[in-house]
């Protein structure tokens, strides 16, 4: 996998259609939004504006896809980044435990961390998570700088609707983030994870969606993803992932979904 160059960024890779951003200009950090992510806004509203109302009606892409992601990939130990209010990590869990009675075993998932820039989303998963998962384990950190987790750890790192809130002019400003989950991961890991194309992107978005996407990014701090393509993100996996047994990107509405088996 990519190896850090001596100015912090990383190298590595095969995907000739990928360079690195110009390391005379400053790499992207991520800029703190605590209102955005409060636990009261997590714990209120965030299911219902963010999942329910803007995932489907804004963005095209069901919500049972994403729940079809973790039901197909959630390893025994998951690394979650951007958690949200964990609302795919603990329907996942029940689903597991369900299953698992069911069937006379234990659930296949049995440790999970979770990863996020803001207090908030590690606050609510902890309380909400910790019952399932008594070894959770919180991780305060960037996902645009190194990772504060163990390498060569995770059976799984989960990335659902994080990549179009991280800075950066395109994809490639944001290689950092995918190879932080290729560091996580054991071999014959999974990576997977979706995000709203940009407006650069010809996927199919609605007027509504077209005109709250270009507000997004107007607004401070809460939409980074005008550049973002599909052509960029099989890109930088490729490069992140140069080893990868198996890379697949794809696209439902205006979101990009992927997994990677590394």
């Amino acid at each position: 996998m990519p190896e850090p160059r001596d100015d912090g960024r990383p190298q590595g890779g095969h995907d000739e259609h990928f360079t690195l951003p110009d390391a005379t200009s400053p790499a992207p950090v991520s800029v703190p939004n605590p209102g955005l992510y409060s636990t009261f806004l997590l714990t209120t509203a965030y299911t219902g504006v963010v999942i329910v109302g803007s995932h489907w009606p804004l963005w095209g892409v069901r919500n049972a896809t994403i729940h079809d992601l973790y039901d197909r990939h959630m390893g025994a130990v998951h690394l979650e980044v951007g958690p949200g209010n964990s609302h795919f990590l603990r329907r996942a869990s029940r689903r597991q435990r369900r299953q698992a009675r069911r069937a006379h075993r234990p659930a296949r998932t049995q440790r999970v961390d979770l990863m996020d820039y803001h207090e908030g989303p590690l606050q609510v998963g902890t309380r909400r998570l910790r019952r399932r998962y008594p070894a959770l384990a919180v991780h305060r950190g960037d996902a645009l700088a190194a990772w504060p987790v163990p390498e060569h750890t995770y059976n799984s790192v989960g990335m659902t609707m994080v990549v179009h809130t991280l800075p950066g002019r395109s994809l490639h400003d944001k290689v950092a983030a995918f190879v932080g989950a290729a560091r996580a991961l054991k071999p014959g890991g999974v990576f997977f994870g979706c995000a709203v194309a940009g407006e650069d992107d010809p996927a199919p978005i609605s007027a509504l969606g077209a005109r709250v996407r270009r507000r997004y990014n107007a607004q401070d701090n809460t939409f980074h993803n005008a550049g973002d393509t599909e052509h960029q993100l099989k890109s930088v996996l490729a490069f992140a992932f140069p080893d990868a047994v198996s890379l697949r990107v794809w696209r439902e509405g205006a979101t990009l979904l992927w997994e990677v088996m590394a």
